[in-house]
């Protein structure tokens, strides 16, 4: 290899660097392949830890349903359920693009890790604050006429407030590479809620939201306890975001090196024999950039990013969650609680792409490498796991009816859970792609998916359900959601295509040198 000398002029001189030799295509693939399975063992950890919060949230859950069931007559539970789901709708609408920003954000952000946690928790506040007033109308309005409007009103926004601390604190703690405290911190809640809901009814009585109270009551504690004392003790504690993906990257192009099986680092910069006089022996160090810097830099990102996946997922996840209120309204509080009670049984379907999804999401966002590949197979794992779930839980579908009650046996429910879990099925390979769009920042393709999502499934649900009730939201349901199952299919498919029709003459490992570097004569 030779190199070229500097040339000088009248205004500045310029260092060419020779071009550093193509690469063999076969080993760039191998560099990918081996970062994309450095980054699906980091999912796979995370996904477990979280899967074994959902798995106890799940258990927990189910057994509370049931007690609730037997304990709560079918149209005093359809009064507590549409409550419920309207605050969990609003909740996460202001919850999920704060969430998210802060799941793909978090770990980049250095030392102003503090600082966009206080942003994201004021961001979140606020919004649910709006949302849940919205939502206390609602409830005044069609499904509790009768009680006092302002204590009503009031009464729901706290409660949202409450349950978007609630849920962020999730994706915070996964981004801050703590999953397993997921699990720490759910598990007791559930095991809280299911204790003090017969409590409740014994001493309040079924007509006191039992099912409510029940449920937000141990969330406020563990607020109080994740916000207060476990976040600050573990920021102080845990390398800052930008070292953990540094590091990550490294690790990444180490095995990715290792396993391409001939010792060419996937970073490679060719030096030229001789060093040109005119450049200097010495560059100066970028300053580092303050906390302070930092978050002002990319606060206008962090409001694009809530603002965009904050409405897709209020057109998504909100409009999901609010359908058991819908189908209260419409059809009647029975078939509001059957419809919630089979969306509670077939959540846990959902539950499984959910852990997956935030798991990618975060360690996609410090991968450079092997992100489409590794994308493709979580989502081919997660769809035969869901797939083999859904066809466990309609096989067992009718038993866990029975232990709700005679009512829910012979109430078309076994009808309601295959059409949900069809569902939630179709929409695993949409959770997995949107997970991939929020790790690089894309979520403008979300809102647009997201927002026909909504248009097409608000008007069939308006039209079926009064007519079939619990039934025909599931079916509603189901029939949109297959064009979102297909979105996702192409969308995963699209970059894999894309890499493999384009050979590049330089390989993407190698990095390129400018020709000029513009040091002055």
């Amino acid at each position: 290899m030779t190199g070229q000398g500097a040339t000088a002029g009248p205004a500045h001189a310029s260092t060419t660097v020779p071009a550093t030799p193509a690469v063999d295509p076969a080993v760039d693939r191998a560099v990918d392949r081996a970062a994309g399975q450095s980054l699906n063992r980091r999912v796979t950890v995370d996904s477990l830890w979280i899967l074994a919060g959902y798995a106890v949230t799940s258990g927990a859950g189910f057994v509370f349903w049931i007690v609730a069931a037997r304990l709560v007559p079918p149209a005093e539970l359809g009064l507590n359920t549409a409550i419920y789901s309207i605050v969990t709708a609003a909740a996460a609408v202001a919850a999920s693009g704060v969430g998210n920003a802060l799941l793909v954000m978090l770990p980049v952000s250095g030392g102003a890790r503090a600082r966009l946690l206080r942003l994201g928790a004021g961001t979140g506040m606020g919004i649910a604050t709006v949302t849940g007033l919205i939502a206390g109308v609602l409830v005044a309005v069609f499904v509790a006429p009768q009680g006092p409007p302002v204590v009503t009103v009031l009464g729901v926004a706290l409660v949202t407030v409450v349950w978007s601390l609630f849920v962020v604190k999730d994706p915070v703690l996964t981004a801050l590479g703590h999953a397993r405290y997921t699990l720490a911190v759910n598990g007791p809640v559930n095991v809280a809620k299911l204790g003090l809901l017969p409590l409740l009814v014994v001493v309040a009585g079924t007509s006191a939201l039992p099912v409510v109270v029940a449920s937000v009551a141990p969330a406020v504690l563990a607020c109080l306890l994740v916000f207060g004392f476990s976040l600050p003790r573990l920021l102080r504690r845990t390398p800052d975001g930008a070292t953990r993906t540094a590091d990550r990257a490294d690790q990444s192009r180490d095995e990715a090196a290792t396993a391409s099986g001939n010792g060419i680092s996937p970073v490679s910069v060719s030096e030229p024999e001789t060093v040109p006089e005119t450049v200097p022996e010495t560059v100066p160090e970028a300053v580092p950039e303050t906390p302070r810097g930092w978050l002002e830099r990319n606060r206008r990102a962090f409001a694009l990013f809530v603002l965009r996946d904050g409405t897709a997922n209020g057109l998504y996840l909100g409009v999901i969650l609010a359908l058991p209120f819908l189908v209260t309204a419409l059809a009647g509080a029975e078939q509001g609680a059957v419809f919630a009670l089979c969306f509670q049984i077939s959540l846990v379907l959902d539950l499984v792409v959910i852990g997956v999804g935030a798991a990618l999401a975060t360690h996609s966002a410090g991968a450079e490498t092997g992100a489409p590949a590794a994308a493709m197979r979580v989502w081919l794992q997660v769809l035969a796991v869901v797939t083999f779930g859904a066809v466990a839980l309609i096989a067992v579908a009718p038993f866990l009816l029975g232990a709700l009650g005679r009512f829910y046996e012979g109430s078309a429910g076994i009808t309601v859970i295959v059409l949900l879990a069809a569902g939630s099925v179709l929409r695993t390979s949409f959770e997995i792609w949107s997970a991939t769009l929020r790790a690089r920042q894309h979520t403008t393709i979300v809102l647009i998916c997201t927002a026909l999502f909504a248009a097409g499934l608000v008007p069939l649900v308006l039209v079926l359900t009064p007519r079939f009730g619990a039934v025909g939201a599931a079916a509603a349901l189901l029939v949109v959601t297959v064009g979102l199952g297909v979105a996702g299919v192409v969308g995963l498919l699209r970059p894999l295509l894309a890499g493999r029709r384009s050979a590049p003459a330089v390989p993407a490992s190698v990095v390129p040198v400018p020709a000029e570097t513009g040091v002055r004569a």
